[in-house]
């Protein structure tokens, strides 16, 4: 019988160098959400689901230099636009970005929400439908469909109460 041994190795990758752009303190935000969206402009955005001036959350911009600006302070939980962000930011064709957060809008349980490279946000849907548990629906990830609507997923709610996908909430614009 053929005996077959596998070893695990390390390769080193030779020229690889991590170089930190920006360092966050709570006014600046704290815990970053999700991968950064580069925006038409070159520059990075991203969110930070804590810290800034109200304590929920910040968007922000990091220039190829490593200058790192809040756009956005978000409010607290009781807030119409959301709190908390979640999950980071996707670019959309049109150069806005959209995100979630995961407390606030009209029933606390989060928002969709639409961002500009400058910082004007503006709610686009407030999530529902979960007795007012906060963080109980928290979408995940969107993406951008073709046919202009934004498509997500709920860590809860739904018929069993284990979450939902491929909920469509129609894109502002």
């Amino acid at each position: 019988m053929p005996f077959l041994l596998c070893a695990a190795t390390v390769v080193p990758t030779i020229g690889q160098t991590v170089t930190t752009l920006a360092s966050f303190d709570n006014l600046d935000g704290t815990a970053p959400q999700g991968p950064l969206a580069q925006g038409q402009n070159g520059n990075f955005y991203g969110t930070t689901s804590y810290g800034g001036s109200q304590s929920s959350g910040t968007a922000f911009r990091i220039a190829a230099s490593g200058l790192l600006e809040t756009i956005y302070s978000f409010c607290a939980v009781a807030c119409l636009h959301g709190g908390d962000p979640f999950g980071g930011l996707m670019l959309a064709t049109g150069g806005n970005f959209y995100g979630t957060t995961s407390g606030g809008g009209a029933q606390l349980v989060g928002t969709v929400f639409k961002l500009s490279p400058a910082g004007a946000l503006s709610t686009i849907y407030s999530l529902c439908g979960c007795q007012l548990r906060r963080r109980c629906f928290t979408v995940r990830r969107s993406c951008a469909g073709r046919e202009r609507n934004l498509y997500g997923t709920t860590e809860t709610g739904g018929a069993g109460n284990a979450g939902m996908s491929s909920r469509s909430l129609r894109k502002a614009n």
